[in-house]
């Protein structure tokens, strides 16, 4: 295996990785998010707190799609930067 070849696999190795890491948060904010659902639906929640909780809910899935889309990026920009010094 040439050095290009296995710095691309390791490079994929730690996206798969990452990408395993960010589905399972994922899946854990998403259960967060139907305890906070079954929150706002009890009729003894006020208004404000709901409103406040669904800013909230929304506020964190913008942050991991921030986050997400950040750190694709950098993987990009890295893979190029890598590949590049490789002659």
């Amino acid at each position: 295996m040439d050095q290009k070849e296995f710095t691309k696999s390791i490079l994929t190795y730690n996206k798969a990785a990452f990408d395993q890491f960010i589905a399972s948060s994922t899946m854990a904010q998403e259960q967060m998010e139907k305890l906070a659902e079954m929150l706002l639906q009890q009729e003894n929640t006020p208004e404000e707190g709901k409103k406040m909780i669904g800013e909230w809910l929304g506020n964190v899935r913008q942050a991991r799609k921030d986050i997400q889309e950040s750190l694709n990026n950098s993987y990009r920009q890295m893979e190029t930067y890598l590949l590049s010094l490789i002659p």
